[in-house]
């Protein structure tokens, strides 16, 4: 009886260090292979606008506030006069702050030469792929490496930024230390991989269990690193015991074209409310700095070029357990590329970008706009624009045209051929489209 007690303990003791033995170990066996008999893994691209987030000024004032100012701004708010209700007060403390006079006019400026676009990049492996005979791609295999990369196709564009990475498992801030995890670990646990992970979970699970939790998280978790080049963007991601990196990835990135500048002319409303022509002395006018790409003729178009380098963890014995520690593995090593091209804009979008339209006559004389005491190009943004501009002119008496347009600081006029234009002078005139020729694609003068 004493020698069967004193057994027990042991056969438990042993049992508890192989156990433990198993669970960290990586592997029982690994052998490399740099040439996979199949491709192992498939990638596709796809290209989305990203999110657009709240406007800076449209959160109710108040919120902007501390709790002492709330409580200022809303004793000032009821002696105004012309609130005679408590709805009327509400409204009020609705609205949002008035923008800035000097943030609005750098607000009109335009910059076509920089597009933003949500790039998803999808890994999946390739199902019922045999590596062997009898040696097939099982669940207990897994993406255990993955380098993505996005190359621009061309190089009268660069890649300027990005501004958020996100993948199954982990959100990064790029430039910062902080990112996120996803609740896909275990239970209802949504922790915070920020330094140390102690302490940051949501009690998704029991409290008695919450460090065993993040114990494994940190075992789990995806290192995630990458590099961005005006030619091409890396993504970087490592992964862990029992997590494969098969998923989506998306990064937001800003590409910029080389370009440059031209005073558009905006007008404002042609026709008024009841359908009649504005007056000429209603009539406004915004010169608006546009960038504006350079054309090319050859071009096909803003393209990215996606592809992934892949370490592939292959278990061809041992895979029936889920304790990687009794897995006999082979590594292997391969390069896929997606299936398409990502056209972020077409050629025919890049010809819309660069075009903007020259109000002349067939000899090539400019109409010019007179503003204060600069004088600008008649040059609009679209040919509807100068088809609504000329309906407008036309509409007006011979004598509305002897003087300026506008009223105040905003007063302007039209000269053509060193005079004030004259009503019958409209009808020889037309919008001519312009584009600016960009330099030799292969210069050093890109995407500026």
């Amino acid at each position: 009886m004493k020698r069967t007690i004193a057994i027990f303990p042991l056969l438990v003791l042993l049992s508890g260090c192989t156990g433990e033995q198993l669970v960290t170990r990586r592997f029982k066996s690994m052998q490399w292979n740099t040439k996979p008999p199949h491709e192992l893994i498939e990638l596709k691209a796809i290209h989305i606008d990203p999110p657009q987030t709240a406007p800076r000024h449209s959160a109710p004032a108040i919120l902007s506030l501390s709790e002492r100012g709330q409580a200022s701004y809303i004793d000032v708010a009821k002696q105004l006069k012309d609130l005679k209700k408590s709805d009327d007060l509400l409204n009020l403390l609705a609205k949002p702050f008035p923008k800035n006079v000097h943030e609005a006019e750098d607000g009109s400026r335009v910059d076509l030469t920089t597009i933003n676009k949500l790039i998803v990049l999808s890994v999946k492996k390739v199902d019922a792929v045999m590596l062997a005979p009898d040696d097939p791609v099982t669940a207990a295999d897994r993406i255990a490496k993955l380098e993505l990369t996005l190359e621009c196709g061309a190089d009268w564009y660069q890649l300027q930024n990005w501004d958020k990475l996100e993948t199954d498992y982990v959100t990064i801030d790029l430039g910062k230390v902080s990112h996120e995890s996803s609740a896909s670990f275990n239970a209802n646990l949504t922790p915070k991989l920020s330094g140390s992970i102690v302490g940051d979970g949501e009690i998704g699970v029991v409290r008695s269990d919450k460090s065993s939790e993040e114990l494994a998280l940190k075992t789990r978790s995806i290192t995630v690193s990458g590099t961005l080049t005006p030619e091409k963007g890396v993504v970087i991601q490592q992964g862990g015991i029992d997590r494969d990196l098969e998923g989506n990835t998306s990064v937001v990135l800003t590409i910029k074209m080389g370009g440059k500048t031209v005073n558009l002319i905006e007008f404002g409303e042609l026709i008024d409310d009841n359908g009649t022509s504005t007056k000429p002395a209603d009539l406004s006018l915004k010169i608006i700095p546009t960038r504006i790409p350079y054309w090319y003729e050859n071009t096909e178009g803003v393209i990215l070029n996606a592809s992934a380098d892949y370490l592939f963890r292959h278990v061809s014995e041992g895979k029936e357990s889920v304790i990687e520690g009794d897995d006999v593995v082979t590594l292997y090593k391969g390069v896929v590329t997606a299936q398409k091209q990502i056209e972020l804009l077409s050629k025919s979008d890049c010809q819309k970008r660069s075009e903007y339209f020259l109000i002349k006559d067939s000899k090539g004389e400019v109409v010019l706009v007179k503003h204060d005491s600069d004088t600008y190009n008649l040059a609009l943004a679209s040919k509807e624009k100068w088809d609504a501009f000329f309906q407008w002119l036309m509409s007006l008496k011979p004598e509305q045209f002897s003087n300026c347009i506008g009223k105040g600081a905003n007063r302007w006029c039209l000269m053509y051929k060193g005079q004030i234009l004259r009503q019958d002078d409209v009808k020889h005139l037309g919008a001519y489209p312009m584009k600016s020729v960009g330099p030799p694609q292969n210069s050093e003068n890109k995407a500026r």
